[in-house]
């Protein structure tokens, strides 16, 4: 991942837990609409993930959301077998399949799962459709498989709401999430009725990696 020295701080906080080996899945949420400094310029979350913080690290980068589908930020000149199933897949089902098959072939690829809360959504699993469930599973799977994170692969679910996503995600001991909330680098204020900061970072036990940054 990029230089922690150009970073603002839950930029370098997720970039560490990466190089550590920490997980090849992440949850970032939060003030994810915000916009992110970078050398003067405003970036959108996204961009700014896809511009900066992957960019020299990843030969690939996939960005997925339910409305836009998938589109590559960064493709290499000999794409890995896989990528034209994944810009043909539709349905979110095939989409999340021909995306594992992608990250299980290849090495230094990106996701990036926009309204991850939409893709994999909380609430009681016995009222969710079959889709959801799958796709809940799929992503729970991904996080304990050794292809991934072998591969210098990484996964990044965005969501503005953790309560939103599914609880199967957020309480995966494989996930990394981080409590940042001020991806913009704003200030942190106070939160109404608690004593804490709304910017804060969750700590976990670190691991030895060969990961490169």
């Amino acid at each position: 991942m990029s230089d922690a020295r150009i970073l603002p701080a839950w930029a370098d906080d997720l970039r560490r837990r990466y190089l550590r080996g920490e997980s090849a899945l992440f949850v970032l949420h939060g003030n994810v609409y915000d916009v992110v400094v970078h050398e003067g310029k405003l970036l959108g979350l996204t961009r700014f993930l896809s511009d900066v913080l992957l960019r020299d690290s990843k030969d690939a980068i996939a960005v997925y959301n339910l409305s836009t589908g998938v589109r590559f930020a960064k493709m290499p000149k000999t794409p890995a077998p896989g990528t034209d199933d994944v810009l043909l897949a539709a349905a979110k089902d095939r989409v999340l399949a021909s995306l594992e098959r992608l990250l299980v072939a290849s090495t230094r690829t990106a996701v990036i799962l926009e309204y991850a809360d939409t893709i994999a959504p909380g609430g009681d699993p016995a009222f969710q459709g079959d889709g959801d469930r799958a796709a809940v599973v799929t992503l729970h799977r991904w996080s304990f498989l050794p292809e991934i994170e072998k591969g210098d692969n990484v996964v990044l679910l965005v969501a503005e709401n953790l309560a939103e996503l599914s609880p199967k995600l957020v309480s995966n001991p494989k996930s990394r999430w981080s409590r940042s909330r001020c991806p913009a680098g704003t200030l942190a204020a106070p939160q109404p009725g608690s004593p804490t900061p709304a910017c804060q970072t969750r700590t976990r036990t670190a691991t030895p990696s060969s990961r490169r940054a």
